[in-house]
């Protein structure tokens, strides 16, 4: 027994030692002002009980291992900084912790799952809630880690400022561990989209880019057409290379598995009973993923950063190829459209293009590494505490951390034409979630991108091989939720 407790303490005192604490307890404005976010609650914020805290510590367990595009800036601010994101933040934390006389506190862990991991497992309550990308998220539900929001007091998923229909589609079973809406804006910074070169659009007389969406004839096709048409050997050295040539445009073999998203196709579909059952063996898979390899194979329809091993790969080949104005399109994050406005073209946002014309919605992906959710711990010792402060940040959100995102952010400072601002209304309303690349079965993700790195088109084998790894895998996760 006392080499037991011996061991928990050391465990313990591990874990606290390791954790870099941001404090939004001393908050002060310093007499700046910031970009117009009101920084009032909203009727549903103030329709909540004030609940007195005593001072109580709110803990929120994020990462701390990503680059400056990934880091949470959403959880808390200390000071007006006239940083648009911040202020709000600030300002939505302020609301927070005067209704409950709290104060929030960021833990930021560099390896922050296995950090949650060893912190739940060994029954330690050092944090309330957890904001983690879903992919790592995804492996500690399986290992019944977190909470069930519907066993949470306060959280109700039917209000406005939670994204009921990305929750929806994260659960299995009916069971939801995963929360994100206005709260949090990384699962926003994280859906993919496809930004075009406005000048390369006039002078290669591709047309109007947006009305091809409205009409809804941007599809794959159409997009393939002109990645292969407009590469160009710019210095005539019969060589096409990123330095000083054009391309149709700048990518990754991740845009693969996004690209067959948004023609509707999904690893799994889930039954009445809310259970995933293995969808990649129909037809329209098939022919869906021809397409997208056809594309994504032809060196002359696009340059894939990872097929290069030098560190900086991605800035230097994507951003800078792009923000050069040598590649037509660039398919990517939408934070990365944040990094364009130093771009000296003229630039717009698109949706990811349709299957065909005949597919009624426009469809955005996720990079499930990057968009992040925010977990109960099962070792939460006052859920309604949790819920009702979970549910005011989101309720506060609405006024505050959307506004200064979705308003200021993205509409007035990174978009430079108002049909932008309708394309991102649409990127974002329509997100459609893989469940295999949450919970990682069977590294499908990985295979999809290896079959496109392929000399040949070999999915229809590939798939029949992994069907049953796939299921098995797919099987581990329902069961474990279901004891959950």
């Amino acid at each position: 027994m006392k080499k037991r407790i011996i061991c928990f303490l050391l465990a313990v005192s591990m874990i606290l030692a390791m954790c870099v604490l941001v404090s939004c307890d001393k908050s002060e404005s310093n007499g700046k002002t910031s970009e117009a976010v009101s920084g009032e609650g909203s009727a549903a914020f103030e329709a909540l009980p004030s609940t007195d805290y005593n001072g109580y510590t709110f803990r929120v367990l994020t990462r701390d291992d990503a680059d400056q595009y990934w880091l949470p800036n959403d959880v808390c601010a200390t000071e007006i900084t006239s940083e648009v994101i911040n202020d709000a933040v600030f300002k939505r934390t302020e609301l927070v912790q005067n209704k409950f006389n709290i104060k929030i506190e960021q833990l930021m862990k560099t390896d922050y799952q296995d950090f949650a991991r060893t912190a739940i497992q060994s029954n330690d309550d050092s944090f309330d809630v957890i904001l983690m990308d879903s992919m790592r998220a995804g492996q500690l539900a399986v290992e019944n880690l977190f909470i069930n929001y519907s066993d949470v007091s306060y959280v109700d998923f039917s209000n406005s400022y939670w994204d009921k229909t990305t929750i929806d589609q994260l659960s299995i079973g009916g069971k939801s561990y995963f929360a994100l809406g206005d709260i949090n804006i990384t699962d926003n910074n994280a859906t993919w989209c496809v930004l075009f070169n406005k000048r390369l659009y006039a002078d290669l007389d591709l047309g109007n880019a947006y009305e091809c969406v409205n009409e809804g004839k941007w599809t794959i096709d159409v997009f393939y057409d002109i990645c292969k048409n407009a590469t160009g050997d710019l210095n005539g050295d019969s060589v096409i290379d990123y330095t000083n040539d054009r391309y149709g445009a700048v990518g990754q073999y991740e845009c693969a598995p996004a690209l067959m998203a948004a023609a509707g196709v999904t690893s799994v579909v889930k039954d009445s009973d809310d259970i995933p059952e293995f969808a990649l063996d129909s037809a329209k898979a098939n022919d869906v993923f021809a397409k997208v390899y056809k594309y994504m194979s032809d060196p002359d329809a696009m340059i894939r950063a990872d097929d290069y091993s030098f560190a900086d790969r991605w800035n230097v080949i994507n951003v800078g190829t792009f923000m050069s104005g040598r590649a037509v399109y660039y398919m990517c994050p939408l934070t990365h459209a944040v990094q364009m406005r130093e771009m000296v073209d003229d630039y717009g946002i698109l949706p990811l293009p349709k299957y065909d014309e005949a597919q009624e919605k426009y469809y955005s992906a996720m990079q499930f590494n990057n968009a992040t959710v925010y977990c109960v711990p099962k070792t939460c010792k006052d859920t309604e505490r949790v819920g009702l402060i979970l549910e005011a940040m989101a309720a506060a959100s609405t006024d505050t951390l959307k506004q200064a995102y979705y308003d200021i952010t993205l509409q007035r400072r990174t978009t430079r034409d108002e049909e932008s601002k309708e394309m991102i209304d649409i990127i974002l309303e329509n997100r459609i979630v893989d469940l295999s690349y949450v919970y990682d079965w069977n590294q499908l993700r990985q295979t999809i991108q290896d079959i496109v790195r392929g000399s040949s088109n070999t999915y229809a084998s590939t798939i029949d091989s992994i069907k049953t790894p796939f299921i098995t895998s797919m099987n581990k996760t329902i069961e474990k939720f279901a004891e959950g």
